[in-house]
């Protein structure tokens, strides 16, 4: 796999997980702020989890992808 395709994966992974950090801290205080309902809270705080999986679960097969691509080219 070529190096910078490594490092875009690896920014992008520390980008995310930056990312999750700051939107479930705002989602908590929000929601704190606006006296949201737990049921709303709890409800947004499991769709933001299953997207920030999603997120990182297409970046794992990004790299699988392309390091399959890469032993495929080795291989012939």
């Amino acid at each position: 796999m070529p190096k910078n395709h490594k490092l875009a994966l690896l920014l992008a992974r520390f980008l995310l997980g930056g990312l999750a950090i700051i939107l479930f801290l705002t989602l908590f205080l929000v929601s704190d702020w606006q006296h949201w309902s737990l049921a709303l809270t709890l409800g947004l705080t499991v769709v933001l989890f299953v997207l920030v999986n999603v997120g990182y679960i297409w970046l794992f097969w990004l790299a699988r992808r392309q390091q399959l691509l890469h032993e495929e080219k080795d291989d012939e």
